[in-house]
């Protein structure tokens, strides 16, 4: 039946739409347009829903696809309806009259129209909705007034800009709905612009609307067909042109107003929004969507230090620079290791392994799983442990920036991205400097070289050379994409053939989410138990279980291959970030405990660095050592006696101090999490010098 009457509308649509076309441009040329394109508009709804059913996002259990269907169709069909409303109206009332009518009508709809908008923005994802604030309500309410007017206005004061709003913002708590249900994270800003990444990594996921879901879809469509039989005011010659100039000149004002009001009025000073970058999800559900992402978005730019100066900060790298000279710098093992890489310079392989995390930091699932197998099997390990990436559930790019840059997102801000923001061309960052060196530097990633931008950033790092997916023909995959055994297999050939020294990074792609595939095969498959947890959550865990086994067992065998090699290699491995789920497991497991390191759990992943040589002056014997991923760098190099920036031995200095950093805060020598804003840490000061120095080598070099 649905695909039978969209068939029919679209027919009956293009036959009352050319005898209306057919009449003389003379008896009403905008309103044949009108209704033409009310007619284009809901049949192109109609055409939607069959493919969104089509392709099993509106799955079995939806009821009302064919009415919803039928309706758009028989909308778009009585075009003709609206042709003669507004000709009765035209010839049956006075214009004065008319004209106050259509205005008062208008705003009446524009009214519902922001209020449904509201709600359709929420409703998808919000759990929280009945305990937002009135005042943050308020804020959505006025936010979208406004855009609902400039589209009023930018469509010609007709009925088609309030439509195309109410599915604007439908689409928005759509897409929110999803990102909340892959990733368990909230759109920011900076997802805008990763939109194309956004799309590429898709496939790995389950698309379904719920029944709700698909009531807001209905809600707001039939909205359109509503508003398609309203007619407008229509103007025809000088005062059709006068109108049309009159809406522009509007619309242009209105937008110029209100960019200078995003510009110069900030949100979080007028009613107190706040970013809480270690919780967005939680803000988001309190604030409201809108005045969430406005309040980020005008935090884009890097915030400057307070009292900073270029001179200022030039000292305080120097003086940090000095002290690690004086302390950690002369040792002599650290002037062993120097003599070292000077005498014969290792190649380094660095991986980034996605979504790798250690499980058992929330529980072993009632003994069923004791989690990664790394660090732990690598007893002679240089360093190891856990580094607290900045975000969780993906955005993987900003853990590779906070690697290669050793900055941390912290310094820069909540809800941005990195790779697609900034002009990274003019910041100092591993691959460059190991190029400088005269290492030559490679990158693998089995996947969309475009992702991220990554494509132009990594050439505007230093990288020589990039493999993507194109690269990776015929090669064995596992889960979401190749396996990682396949990228360890190129890396090796590269050691193999070239024996210049090497920076080659690994940005593997088996493990990515979302974990409902169902493609784990013997003997990777598992299944474990959790009271209290619920089947849909316990089937992401088992594929994902089985996902980490398989990737221990390749790394297990990339290890071997490296310690047979007549070669010096330094291998760094850490995951990028944990799957989306874990949130749900730290808030079953962790209830009650304070935010910030109840957050910080699921800003927790391994790491270690080991070589298959001995390097003068380093025990390898696995010492442990927690760090934020802007850390790991520098210390990547003081281990092997690579020579080091001063902002590196800076980050190390300070390091004594603030034992990890990211997004959500630092945690101090003492082992306790403090916020950056907490002005009675004792390592506020120190943080405060972490800023200022990072934003004299990264933040004024971007701005």
């Amino acid at each position: 039946m649905r695909y039978l009457s969209t068939a029919m509308g679209l027919l009956l649509s293009v036959c009352s739409c050319v005898l209306l076309a057919r009449r003389k441009w003379s008896e009403g040329k905008s309103e044949v347009i009108h209704a033409c394109a009310w007619s284009a508009f809901l049949e192109l709804l109609a055409l939607l829903v069959c493919v969104l059913h089509a392709a099993g996002v509106l799955g079995p259990q939806i009821r009302g696809v064919s009415w919803l269907i039928l309706a758009l169709s028989l909308g778009a069909a009585c075009a003709p309806v609206r042709y003669l409303l507004q000709r009765k109206l035209d010839n049956g009332a006075p214009r004065v009259a008319m004209r106050l009518l259509v205005i008062a009508r208008d705003l009446v709809l524009m009214f519902f129209a922001v209020f449904t908008s509201f709600v359709l923005v929420e409703l998808p994802w919000n759990d929280a909705l009945g305990a937002m604030p009135v005042t943050m309500a308020c804020a959505s309410l006025v936010i979208l007034g406004i855009i609902f007017a400039l589209l009023y206005l930018l469509f010609q004061r007709s009925t088609f800009g309030i439509a195309f709003g109410a599915l604007l913002f439908m689409g928005v708590g759509l897409a929110q709905f999803f990102v909340m249900s892959f990733k368990g994270a909230a759109i920011v800003p900076s997802d805008v612009l990763s939109l194309r990444t956004a799309a590429a990594v898709a496939g790995g996921y389950e698309f379904s609307l719920s029944q709700e879901l698909f009531g807001c879809l209905s809600a707001a469509a039939l909205l359109a067909v509503a508003l398609s039989f309203f007619p407008g005011l229509v103007e025809h010659g000088r005062a059709r042109l006068a109108s049309v100039g009159a809406n522009i000149a509007l619309f242009c004002v209105g937008a110029v107003g209100v960019s200078c009001l995003f510009s110069n009025v900030k949100l979080s000073e007028v009613i107190d929004t706040d970013t809480m970058c270690w919780d967005p999800v939680g803000i988001y559900k309190y604030q409201g969507f809108i005045p969430s992402f406005v309040t980020l978005a005008q935090n884009l730019e890097i915030p400057i230090p307070e009292d900073y100066s270029e001179a200022r900060a030039d000292e305080l790298i120097q003086g940090c620079a000095d002290e690690f000279e004086r302390s950690q710098g002369a040792s002599r093992g650290s002037s062993g290791a120097s003599a070292q890489f000077a005498q014969e310079k290792p190649s380094v392989v660095a991986v980034m392994n996605e979504s790798y995390s250690d499980t058992s930091i929330f529980t072993t699932f009632n003994g069923t799983y004791d989690g990664a197998r790394y660090p732990d099997a690598l007893p002679d390990a240089l360093l190891c442990g856990s580094v607290v990436p900045s975000v969780t559930g993906g955005g993987t790019a900003n853990s590779e920036f906070e690697f290669f840059s050793s900055a941390s997102m912290g310094y820069n801000g909540a809800a941005k991205m990195a790779y697609t923001i900034y002009d990274l061309s003019r910041v100092n960052t591993l691959p460059a400097q190991f190029k400088e060196l005269g290492y030559d530097t490679v990158a693998y990633h089995p996947h969309n070289g475009a992702n991220y931008n990554r494509t132009a950033v990594y050439d505007a790092m230093g990288f020589d050379e990039f493999h993507t997916i194109g690269d990776f023909a015929g090669a064995e995959s596992f889960h979401a994409g190749v396996s990682d055994k396949a990228t360890y297999e190129r890396v090796l050939e590269r050691l193999e053939e070239d024996d210049d020294p090497q920076f080659i990074f690994d940005l593997t792609m088996a493990n990515h989410g979302g974990y409902v595939l169902d493609n784990i095969p013997e003997p990777y498959s598992t299944e474990v138990s959790l009271d209290g947890m619920g089947d849909d959550i316990l089937s992401q865990v088992d594929e994902y279980i089985g996902c980490i086994k398989r990737s221990d067992d390749d790394l297990d065998w990339f290890i071997d291959r490296l310690r047979a090699l007549d070669r010096p290699v330094v291998l760094v491995f850490f995951g990028d970030h944990q799957p989306g789920f874990t949130g749900e497991l730290n808030d079953m497991l962790f209830p009650g405990e304070d935010q910030l390191s109840h957050t910080q759990r699921v800003h927790r992943t391994p790491y270690f660095i080991w070589s298959n040589y001995d390097i003068e002056g380093s025990a390898q014997e696995g010492e442990r050592l927690d760090m934020g991923l802007n850390a790991l760098g520098p210390k990547l190099l003081q281990l092997i006696g690579a020579p080091m920036l001063d902002q590196q031995k800076a980050v190390l200095t300070l390091q004594q101090q603030l034992a990890c950093v990211n997004v959500n805060g630092y945690m101090g020598s003492d082992g306790v999490w403090y916020s950056f804003d907490d002005v009675e840490s004792p390592f506020y000061a120190a943080s405060e010098e972490l800023r200022t120095i990072q934003y004299r080598f990264f933040g004024s070099r971007v701005q």
